[in-house]
């Protein structure tokens, strides 16, 4: 079980008590244009309660769902697909929306990393609004971008305020990893398995919020500790079902 119950949870298994009525969702965007069909009703001889769902769920409906759950997750600016553990992860995601077969076990070990990746995102915007800053959430920034065009610059006096900027930006971000807000990534564990899922994306981001903030270091700092007292506390264990 997982002590995760974020408006992005309910409403990915809600869904899936009418999943077998709904028609079919074409869902154009970064992940290449992949379709998403609703699975049809469940077989009288489909296994119950797989990949962390409800009672009931049949397994080609706990698929759909993680296969929903990918497609969110691929359009919410997650990373480089060709950095760190992403390479792994972003692959195996990509494939299960492509219909690629994929084992109970790899199917629930995806659905547990994207799930706790997306809650730290939302987690992220949730800091954001307390600190009161005018700024996307966070499943809606791309951080690589900003890093990106934030690196290349200009020339002379433009370079100086675009390096003067990405100081200011590790400044703040050491000040956010140094707070801890976000809990430390739990561990899968079962069947032999033991899986870190660090995920680095909501410290940046929460770096980069407090960066074009137009805050001086003295008020990051004020903003950053106001928020250690609400830090998130949430199970660092999850257990394949």
């Amino acid at each position: 079980m997982t002590c995760i119950s974020l408006p992005f949870l309910r409403q990915c298994w809600q869904g899936l008590r009418q999943v077998s009525s709904q028609p079919s969702v074409s869902l154009e965007s970064k992940t290449g244009g992949f379709k998403s069909d609703a699975p049809g009703p469940a077989g009288a001889d489909e296994a119950v309660g797989k990949y962390g769902c409800k009672k009931g769920i049949s397994r080609r409906q706990a698929r759909f769902a993680v296969r929903q759950l990918c497609l969110t997750y691929l359009n919410s600016f997650p990373g480089a697909s060709n950095r760190g553990s992403n390479v792994s992860i972003h692959s195996h995601a990509r494939d299960l929306i492509r219909g690629e077969p994929k084992s109970k076990w790899q199917i629930e070990e995806l659905r547990l990393t994207l799930t706790y990746r997306m809650e730290m995102m939302y987690l992220a915007s949730e800091y954001k609004s307390m600190m009161g800053l005018d700024f996307p959430d966070c499943d809606m920034f791309d951080f690589d971008e900003w890093e990106r065009s934030d690196l290349q610059g200009g020339k002379g006096k433009a370079k100086q305020e675009d390096d003067k900027k990405y100081n200011f930006f590790l400044s703040c971000q050491t000040k956010v990893y140094r707070a801890k807000l976000f809990p430390d990534a739990p561990l899968i564990e079962g069947h032999g398995l033991l899986l870190s899922l660090s995920y680095t994306k909501p410290n940046n981001y929460l770096a980069v919020a407090l960066a074009e903030s137009g805050l001086g270091p003295d008020a990051v700092s004020a903003a950053v500790a106001r928020l250690v007292p609400c830090k998130s506390t949430r199970s660092t264990s999850l257990t394949i079902l």
